[in-house]
């Protein structure tokens, strides 16, 4: 199995959070997460998000 990875750092991951924020056009009373890698980025979300 020939997959391809891409490592990123955790200040790449704050730049993607921030660069996400703006497309959430309306507020949410709740976020599902996919555990395997989105945990972390999805609390950044949530706690960016207020």
């Amino acid at each position: 199995m020939n997959s391809k990875q891409v490592v990123l750092s955790w200040e790449d991951v704050d730049k993607l959070v921030r660069q996400l924020l703006p497309q959430f056009r309306r507020e949410f009373t709740a976020m599902v997460m996919i555990t395997r890698g989105g945990i972390i980025p999805g609390g950044m979300l949530a706690e960016a998000m207020g």
